[in-house]
């Protein structure tokens, strides 16, 4: 699985900016795709559903989110974290 690739298409599916986007690691959710507090919120949902995670309470920071690159590690890393907890 690939969750770059995978973020960008959920990112899309909630984006209500109907125009194509470009996505690096640097893009800014809110500045540079003009996403709203809902569609982020929607995007959380909807990657916890998609990569079967849970995003703990102090994990829900603007900062965490915000930046593409920062969002994706996070959900990489939760994937980790989950798939030790499953080997245990």
């Amino acid at each position: 699985m690939n969750v770059k690739e995978e973020l960008v298409s959920l990112i899309e599916c909630n984006c209500g900016n109907s125009k194509e986007i470009c996505i690096s690691e640097n893009t800014d959710l809110i500045q540079d795709l003009q996403m709203d507090s809902i569609e982020i919120m929607q995007l959380i949902v909807d990657a916890e559903e998609y990569f079967k995670i849970t995003f703990d309470d102090v994990d829900l920071l603007t900062e965490n989110f915000s930046q593409f690159g920062k969002f994706s590690q996070l959900i990489e890393n939760m994937i980790s974290i989950k798939g030790q907890l499953d080997a245990n």
